[in-house]
């Protein structure tokens, strides 16, 4: 006699075919237990190397294009992919809908019509608001408080995001849920890459890395400046701008030069290949990441880091600060200054010397797939019992 599962069916969206999001949806689903029926709305080409019930390939990318036609196919996507998710829905009638992201463009049109099919839905909040508006930061503002308040509940990465999204959204931190980002796994090649000597670093060099798409709120001209003052100090600046609306890598290659030190500068512009990743993090000393204050998610380097055992330098970000912190995984800075950037990169490369310094296996047991996996779970099963509060 077989036991009878009861099998919780869950329609994840996703409006990306590639990226950070949709490598976090796929970790979170291959983690996910055998009693959830998982069903993915997604854009054709969506790399998804997991077992999943159903996978339907036809929602419009959202990763936006140049010039107007991409313009276009973005602000078309924003209500386009909505309303197709509403038709499947009919079809599949999950018993809970998870956005990997969202449409807060067309929310008052596509909102009214999810409420009422009675499926409640919940949110990865990678970011509470965006960075940068697409058409005006209030009106955006306001559609977010909107669908934040009308979901079930809201999975974040850390205590600074739950405070931060209750404080914005005006809501219980009650139906906000820490989830834990693990780290990513690459794939290996066969014969490693020398990054130092491909670059031309020498071997008694202290390297640090900024590694990702290149945007203003990272701090890359922070982190310039502070290599000045520190003669043995190489960074490698691994990764193409993240597009138009941010500072292109010329921008930084003139900093380097104006302050004398291009020769110490390294810039790789362009889309580093997942058989390269770990070679870049092995190449380096300390890996920085010194966002604005405002930049409250997660960050999928700081868990590459953590895998490869590169200790981190952080600033700003307060999900950031609290994570290296808590686990004691790198240094963090009295600010973002170049100066007490450049005093936290000498503290984080003596601390180097000494053994066991960093708990990188404490963050890998504590912040696995799994958990996350597990947690995510109980947050299904509790909606369904209508034990989240909606406010």
């Amino acid at each position: 006699m077989t036991d009878n599962i009861f099998l919780m069916r869950i329609l994840h969206y996703l409006n990306y075919h590639s990226g950070g999001i949709t490598r976090y949806a796929a970790e979170v689903l291959r983690a996910m237990p055998a009693d959830m029926e998982n069903h993915v709305l997604c854009p054709p080409g969506t790399e998804l190397t997991v077992p999943v019930c159903s996978i339907y390939p036809t929602l419009v990318d959202q990763r936006r294009g140049g010039g107007f036609n991409g313009r276009l196919k973005f602000l078309w996507s924003q209500i386009e992919n909505p309303f197709k998710m509403l038709q499947l829905l009919k079809h599949v009638r999950p018993d809970i809908v998870h956005f990997g992201n969202i449409n807060h463009l067309s929310y008052q049109y596509w909102g009214p019509r999810l409420k009422a099919l009675n499926i409640p839905f919940v949110v990865s909040v990678h970011d509470v608001r965006r960075e940068k508006p697409i058409i005006n930061g209030r009106w955006e503002n306001k559609q977010l408080v909107s669908i934040y308040r009308a979901a079930a509940a809201l999975l974040v990465h850390s205590n600074a995001q739950r405070d931060e999204l209750a404080k914005f959204a005006g809501i219980s931190r009650d139906k906000i849920v820490i989830v834990p980002h693990g780290p990513y796994e690459y794939p290996i090649m066969k014969e490693p890459c020398d990054i130092r000597k491909e670059l031309g670093i020498p071997r008694e060099a202290k390297v640090g890395l900024l590694f990702g798409g290149i945007r203003d709120d990272k701090g890359v001209d922070l982190l310039i400046s502070a290599v000045v003052e520190l003669p043995e100090s190489h960074l490698i600046v691994a990764g193409r701008s993240a597009s138009k609306l941010h500072k292109p890598v010329s921008f930084y290659r003139e900093l380097a030069f104006r302050l004398g030190i291009e020769s110490r500068i390294h810039f790789v512009d362009s889309y580093i290949p997942d058989e390269t990743v770990a070679d870049y993090f092995r190449a380096a000393d300390w890996c920085g990441l010194v966002y604005h204050d405002s930049f409250s998610s997660q960050s999928g380097v700081l868990c590459s880091s953590v895998k490869y055992r590169t200790p981190l330098l952080v600033a700003g970000a307060p999900t950031l600060v609290e994570t290296v912190q808590r686990f004691q995984i790198g240094v963090t800075a009295e600010n973002r200054s170049a100066e007490a950037l450049s005093a936290a990169i000498t503290r984080l490369c003596e601390l180097s010397k000494q053994e066991n310094a960093f708990q990188f296996e404490r963050f890998e047991e504590e912040c696995s797939w799994t958990r996350n996996a597990e947690t995510t779970c109980e947050t299904y099963r509790r909606i369904t019992l209508c034990i989240i509060p909606k406010y």
